[in-house]
């Protein structure tokens, strides 16, 4: 997945941060049996003219991406909502 940060922001705080709810969500009663493996982050992939990609990705068991994905980003949009981010 591609995360998109403001380029004001502490890229190894985003990292942080991300990590931190991949964690979260491996621990989860419910999603971390869908979950392969834990969260890697690749750090920067690329910059766009408003934003830093931040790559990463979620290994789930077989046509669980979506589910695991979408609670991912819920929760990190959270965790950012939080952080100020």
């Amino acid at each position: 997945m591609d995360i998109r940060v403001a380029y004001k922001e502490d890229i190894d705080r985003v990292v942080d941060i991300m990590k931190q709810v991949g964690a979260e969500l491996r621990a989860d009663l419910k999603f971390g049996p869908l979950m392969a493996d834990d969260l890697e982050v690749f750090s920067i992939d690329d910059f766009t003219e408003s934003a830093v990609i931040i790559k990463a990705r979620l290994k789930t068991r077989p046509i669980k991406q979506w589910e695991v994905g979408r609670e991912y980003r819920r929760r990190l949009k959270q965790a950012f909502d939080q952080a100020g981010i």
